[in-house]
């Protein structure tokens, strides 16, 4: 996030796509750990939050499935006014 914040223009904007955890999905979710090489993936609320407690506006984009078990969230940041 502190990289983020560093590189950013003010008005710039960052476009995230990450596999998501869905509460209704257990076999995509079963799937996703298993061979995802990362150890954080985090559900929606969880990665909107972890954006929005460092500083950014968040916007989901879309939500979607790729190759079946995978299921990605697509949404931007950009870091909140100072006012």
């Amino acid at each position: 996030m502190k990289e983020f914040k560093r590189i950013l223009k003010p008005d710039g904007t960052i476009i995230v796509m990450e596999p998501c955890i869905c509460k209704n999905k257990p076999v995509s979710n079963w799937f996703m750990n298993l061979y995802d090489n990362g150890n954080y993936i985090r559900n929606e609320v969880g990665y909107l939050q972890l954006f929005r407690d460092n500083g950014y506006h968040t916007q989901v984009i879309d939500r979607f499935r790729k190759c079946f078990l995978y299921l990605e969230l697509f949404f931007s940041a950009s870091l909140k006014s100072i006012t």
